[in-house]
């Protein structure tokens, strides 16, 4: 009875995996279409690393993600030990939150308590609601410094890192070899970790970007960093990246002064 059902079920089983299997082949086909991504004449199998030529590779991408865990790391360690110190040593506002917001009730309700005026503990409370949104505008305003210390040390070290990968790059001087004899462009390791640790980058923002001050343009800036990670994808996996590198520097140039 047990050998006739185990039979009976793998004979059901086995033609709707089949389906399955045959359905994500053909899936699988329409996506990574030669004619969709490569040039004419290009196959996959001309895209793969050679002796002499290493080529970018897919699995390459799987870096990303251990790349974005070190810079969420990355950044706790920054605002923790470098931003927030660093804050409220230099800004008073920020030096007196914490006091502020432990005193302010603790003073009010005493007073209240010794004098026994209502009048004069509304008086305190209309002033304690003052206090309080004066904390929270400040806790905001570190809150924000904070995300912005990270983008712009993150952004300078990624533009400073990106030139010297690219000092002795010859298609930094001649634009022109970006698009010649693509997308047969050899990769050397200094600009595989460039292309990783940008992508990286650009994941952990997307990550972080819930979590932190909720801004008029939260979906303006979520669009912008899920479209850059998959141009960059996209330029890894069709080997433009010649051209990806520049726009790279170019736009981590530009960031470095928008976090100012």
């Amino acid at each position: 009875m047990s050998s006739w059902s185990s039979t009976s079920l793998l004979s059901i089983i086995n033609p709707r995996v089949l389906e399955s299997m045959e359905a994500l082949e053909r899936i699988q086909a329409v996506v990574w279409k030669e004619e969709f991504w490569l040039p004419r004449n290009v196959t996959w199998e001309d895209m793969k690393s050679k002796p002499g030529r290493p080529m970018p590779e897919f699995q390459d991408l799987l870096y990303i993600f251990p790349i974005s865990i070190s810079f969420l790391i990355f950044r706790i360690f920054l605002e923790t030990f470098v931003l927030d110190p660093l804050a409220k040593a230099t800004v008073p506002m920020f030096s007196v939150v914490a006091l502020l917001k432990k005193d302010v009730m603790g003073k009010v309700n005493g007073h209240i308590q010794h004098n026994g005026s209502v009048a004069t503990g509304r008086k305190w409370n209309s002033k304690t609601k003052q206090g309080h949104k004066g904390v929270e505008k400040a806790k905001l305003q570190l809150q924000k410094l904070r995300e912005t210390g990270f983008r712009f040390v993150t952004y300078s070290f990624l533009f400073l890192y990106g030139i010297w990968t690219m000092s002795d790059k010859s298609w930094l001087r001649d634009v022109e070899l970006c698009f010649e004899n693509i997308p047969f462009h050899a990769v050397t390791l200094e600009v595989r970790r460039y292309y990783m640790l940008e992508i990286g980058f650009y994941l952990s923002l997307s990550l972080t970007l819930v979590f932190d001050v909720k801004r008029k343009d939260f979906l303006a800036q979520m669009t912008h960093h899920v479209v850059t990670i998959v141009l960059l994808m996209g330029s890894w996996i069709v080997g433009a990246i010649r051209i990806g590198t520049l726009v790279l520097i170019v736009h981590d140039c530009a960031d470095v002064f928008l976090e100012v």
